[in-house]
């Protein structure tokens, strides 16, 4: 039997498809019946693997609550990711979620329009101070199957390796310091890709990703990454500007004489040069630091947002809020610019994560009536 909502072959006998879950029978016997929400993919999700939910990988400050949802064909009840009334495979958690540790430090992390799964990861943490952070962001390489896998391991890896870090004393924490943390966070988080291509058998195309990590830590960022996931420096006065350097060939060409905007919409733009990945061949972070005198925000992303905002300036258009830069919240903030890339088509999967700065703060962010981190 082929399952008119995707096409999939089932036995003949089958009451629900084995791809998306549709309901067969309903399908034989009402044409009219109501066909999955066109964001459930034809094929299996990206999930959390065993003992990886986000609960444990995005910092002990922030609350998780999985949430419970009706069925976005129905409306019926939900039940092991199935509806229980028509049978439709209901959308992943990892389709779209939302950490928030503060007023001034959030992230979302969201499928895109038009990808069938999320392979974008992200996992923010505190510091020894509610003015110090940890942001990454990873960035699953589609043409390498189940690199949401190694996104969301590496990802993970990375943030807990650099939030341990602040268990050292802050006189001892120089540039030097942070640029070797970052470093050896990456290999963390090299070794969790590879751990994954080991557990399905070392495929030739094995599980890869991009890397990206900040840390914020005494009126200092600090950058390290491999690929071209980015973080950038907003500040509320001027354009501000990137961070990091793109392991691609759009960086290549720029580095030739060729203008941004002409080397970013080059067919092989995309291109990555260095990445995440057991056939990584420099799996490597290159790091950079910035002391921070004004206020701002430092900006964690996946191509998928810079892709419609690559400038610095352009970027810092996404964030205004209520016609103003600083008046919302961080996850506010981050839901608008996610919100933004989606309207110009979300051909990517986009991720923001976001940590205000500002040296006349005196007294740590809160959340006033901000509901808890929803996955």
């Amino acid at each position: 039997m082929v399952c008119s909502a995707c096409n999939a072959t089932n036995a003949d006998d089958a009451m629900f498809c084995e791809a998306c879950g549709s309901s067969l029978a309903a399908r034989q016997t009402d044409d009219t019946a109501v066909a999955p929400d066109d964001r459930s993919p034809g094929r299996p999700q990206a999930e959390f693997l065993p003992g990886e939910a986000p609960s444990h990988r995005i910092g002990q400050s922030t609350t998780v609550e999985m949430t419970v949802r009706p069925c976005v064909a129905c409306g019926g009840a939900v039940e092991d990711e199935y509806c229980t009334v028509c049978g439709a495979k209901q959308p992943s958690p990892r389709d779209h979620y939302e950490i928030v540790h503060s007023a001034t430090f959030a992230g979302v992390c969201d499928r895109g329009i038009q990808h069938s799964a999320n392979q974008d990861a992200m996992s923010i943490a505190p510091g020894d101070s509610a003015f110090s952070g940890v942001l990454v962001v990873c960035d699953g390489v589609t043409s390498a199957p189940l690199s949401e896998r190694a996104a969301l391991a590496a990802t993970g890896a990375a943030c807990e390796a650099l939030a341990s870090r602040f268990s050292t004393n802050p006189t001892e924490r120089t540039s030097e310091f942070w640029a070797a943390a970052l470093r050896a966070s990456c290999t963390a988080a090299q070794a969790e890709t590879v751990a994954i291509a080991r557990t399905l058998g070392d495929p030739p195309e094995p599980p890869s990703c991009t890397f990206v990590a900040a840390v914020v830590d005494a009126q200092v960022v600090h950058v390290g990454c491999c690929g071209d996931s980015r973080a950038y420096w907003l500040p509320d006065s001027g354009e501000g500007q990137i961070l990091t350097a793109d392991d691609s060939i759009a960086t290549q060409l720029i580095a030739a004489g060729t203008s941004r905007a002409e080397a970013e919409s080059d067919p092989r733009a995309h291109t990555i040069t260095r990445w995440l990945g057991a056939d990584a061949p420099d799996p490597s972070a290159t790091v950079a630091t910035m002391k921070l005198n004004t206020p701002g925000w430092v900006a964690v992303v996946s191509d998928g947002m810079w892709n419609y905002a690559s400038e610095p300036v352009d970027l810092k258009a996404t964030m205004v809020v209520g016609g103003a830069l600083t008046a919302a919240p961080a996850i506010t903030i981050a839901k608008a610019m996610v919100a933004f890339a989606n309207e110009q088509g979300g051909a990517d999967n986009v991720t923001v994560a976001l940590f205000r700065f500002d040296p006349d703060q005196t007294e740590p962010p809160t959340v006033t009536g901000q509901p808890p981190a929803t996955l």
